[in-house]
C-alpha cells in the first residue's frame, strides 16, 4: 500500500474564546479540512490577552468583587464545558509566546488564518499572529477572515492592506471586507 503524505495545515483562530460561535467555527473549519484530506490542526495559541480574558477576578470596587464571587461557580463551569468540547479538536501543543510561532510553524505546509473576526483589532489586540506575520510567504492563506467592521479610517485601511498583502490566497467573510481589500 502506498504511503501518501498528507498536507499539514495549521489554523490560527479564536478557538479558546468563551464564545460558542468562535469555538464552533474553529471546529467546523478543522473538520472540513480533515474531510478534504488535509492533516489539520488548530494552533493552540493562547497569548496573554486571551489568558487575561479568561480570568474572572478582575475587580475595581467592593461591589464588583461581590458580583465576581457570585458569578464565579457558573463561570468556572462554563470554562470547563468549553475546554471539554475542545478535546474534540486536534490541537497543537500549547503556545503562549508569539516568538515561538515562527519555529512551530515550520511543521506545517500551509497556514490558515480564520474564520471569524481574526482581523478585528478589538479581538486580536493588534497581534500579528492572526495575520500570519510569523510565517513564510508561501504558506499564508485566509479563510472567511473578518476585520469585524467596514468603517476604516485611512490609517487602519492601509495597515490592514499592508498586513495581508503577503497572503497567497484571501477569502473574506463579508462584502465590506472584500471591498476594503480590493481598494
Amino acid at each position: 500500500m502506498e504511503n501518501i503524505k498528507k498536507t499539514k495545515v495549521g489554523v490560527i483562530t479564536f478557538h479558546r474564546a468563551l464564545n460558542y460561535g468562535a469555538v464552533l467555527q474553529g471546529y467546523a473549519l478543522q473538520t472540513f479540512l480533515t474531510k478534504q484530506g488535509f492533516a489539520s490542526e488548530l494552533i493552540d495559541y493562547l497569548p496573554t490577552s486571551f489568558r487575561n480574558e479568561r480570568r474572572l477576578l478582575n475587580f475595581s470596587s467592593l461591589s464588583s468583587l461581590a458580583r465576581t464571587l457570585y458569578k464565579y461557580p457558573r463561570y468556572k463551569q462554563k470554562i470547563r464545558r468549553f475546554d471539554r468540547f475542545l478535546k474534540k479538536c486536534n490541537l497543537s501543543d500549547s503556545i503562549s509566546q508569539y516568538k515561538d510561532l515562527k519555529v512551530y510553524s515550520k511543521k506545517y505546509d500551509l497556514l490558515v488564518s480564520g474564520s471569524d473576526q481574526v482581523w478585528n483589532r478589538q479581538w486580536n489586540h493588534s497581534d500579528g499572529a492572526y495575520y500570519l506575520d510569523f510565517a513564510d510567504l508561501s504558506k499564508k492563506y485566509s479563510y472567511a477572515a473578518s476585520p469585524g467592521k467596514s468603517d476604516f479610517d485611512q490609517f487602519e485601511s492601509k495597515r490592514l492592506a499592508d498586513l495581508i498583502k503577503s497572503f497567497r490566497r484571501i477569502s473574506i467573510r463579508e462584502k465590506s471586507g472584500s471591498d476594503l481589500i480590493s481598494s
